[in-house]
């Protein structure tokens, strides 16, 4: 298909095949909204020149440093190069949000923040929540990110599919006898949680955003959160 000039804003997308088709001349791509991952493929990166906007391709699930990978190797394989990758490659910067849709306010500012910083984030929406394919999609996320931020509200702590990614992610946990689960506090609900995984949970706080309405104080408070995910600014 030829896309030049082509202006997608506020397309929605989800579970979709985007292969050997050149985007570096469509408009919009940072405007796109993704209801689940896509699948973009190497053809694709590579005709577009890797001039593809790297919101977009974290939208569609797909680490943005790849994109730098293929074309870069395409075009140089020397030490420089390699060494300019593993300098920024850091492995702790894949997360999946697990939140409710009522604290979209506070999960929208999230993401403009990790998107800010470069730090890869997946999530499902509710609306698509618990149809068989997202369902699996889920699961599959998980157990590929290296992190699940849990969003903890009043609200987010009574929903059945947040239980659901909390169980998931302790099965990880688990598995890689490694720390999975970072819970953000958005109000006092986690203190008062009456959970048999609360205690759990609670054992490690990534970062508190009870005031973060207040002046800076969200920006003030994203340091910790990085610092708890092992993500330094400039990587």
């Amino acid at each position: 298909a030829n896309l030049n000039d082509a202006d997608v804003s506020g397309t929605f997308i989800a579970l979709t095949s985007i292969g050997n088709v050149d985007l570096s001349a469509v408009k919009g791509l940072d405007h796109v909204r993704h209801g689940a991952p896509s699948s973009i493929g190497t053809d694709t990166i590579l005709k577009s020149g890797g001039r593809i906007p790297d919101i977009f391709l974290r939208g569609c699930g797909c680490d943005p440093l790849i994109q730098k990978i293929l074309v870069g190797s395409a075009e140089s394989k020397t030490d420089a190069f390699y060494q300019w990758i593993s300098q920024r490659y850091n492995p702790l910067q894949r997360c999946f949000i697990s939140y409710a849709t009522e604290d979209k306010r506070f999960v929208e500012r999230l993401q403009k923040a990790l998107n800010e910083r470069g730090v890869n984030y997946w999530y499902a929406p509710e609306h698509g929540r618990w149809g068989v394919e997202l369902h699996r999609q889920i699961d599959l996320e998980i157990s590929l990110r290296d992190r699940i931020l849990l969003v903890c509200s009043e609200v987010s702590l009574t929903k059945d599919w947040v239980a659901y990614e909390i169980d998931r992610g302790i099965e990880q946990e688990k598995k890689r006898n490694a720390r999975v689960i970072f819970p953000i506090m958005i109000d006092d609900a986690l203190l008062t949680w009456n959970h048999p995984r609360a205690t759990r949970v609670r054992e490690v706080l990534a970062a508190d955003f009870r005031d973060a309405t207040k002046g800076h104080a969200f920006e003030e408070k994203m340091p910790r959160l990085l610092d708890a995910l092992g993500y330094r600014e400039g990587q």
